[in-house]
């Protein structure tokens, strides 16, 4: 028993600097981050965090303990819980539901006239052109265009997988241009 308390060390002060980090942040809202703090939220072991927190956050809460854990959440992620379609913390039965919580009726109006749109709340991290056929720092790891894409499942003109990743590369080497953009949703930002 007491190499598993051993194990969860790492993750506490992991998730105890992430919450000390998104504090700071708050604090510092129209500052960028410099090198230093880019460098040192690099090398979180952010994917075990992310695992962990998946796992324990489909556990059920005991409905007394909802309020108090919610509202702490709530508190240190900043979630704008007046967005929500049910504000009553003990409807959400474990962290996962709450984290996913439907929105009310009207509350992400989408402006039809804007010639570009977010497809969710968040940060923009990195946007810029694809130079190398690598995009750039998802979840700290730089992808190669082709894993990045993944299995072609949603092109239904017939063109293979290999043809369409081809395709990119050939145009990224003749002079065509293509962007990325990485937005990073914060534990307090809209899941849904």
């Amino acid at each position: 028993m007491e190499s598993d308390n051993k194990s969860f060390v790492p993750i506490g002060i992991c998730l105890i600097a992430v919450m000390q980090w998104r504090s700071y942040r708050k604090q510092m809202k129209e500052r960028l981050a410099n090198k230093f703090e880019i460098n040192c939220y690099r090398i979180l072991p952010l994917r075990m965090v992310s695992r962990w927190w998946g796992w324990f956050a489909d556990k059920n809460l005991p409905l007394f303990l909802r309020p108090y854990i919610y509202g702490m959440y709530i508190n240190t992620f900043g979630v704008n819980l007046s967005e929500a379609a049910t504000q009553d913390l003990t409807a959400y039965k474990n962290l996962s539901d709450f984290f996913a919580r439907p929105l009310k009726e009207g509350a992400r109006m989408i402006d039809q006239s804007s010639p570009i749109i977010s497809p969710c709340d968040g940060t923009v991290l990195h946007f810029g052109t694809v130079h190398t056929g690598h995009v750039e720092q998802v979840k700290g790891v730089t992808y190669s265009l082709e894993n990045f894409l993944g299995e072609n499942t949603w092109n239904k003109n017939g063109k293979s997988q290999q043809d369409y990743r081809s395709s990119l590369l050939h145009k990224l080497e003749h002079n065509h241009t293509l962007y990325q953009c990485v937005i990073y949703l914060a534990p307090g930002d809209y899941h849904r």
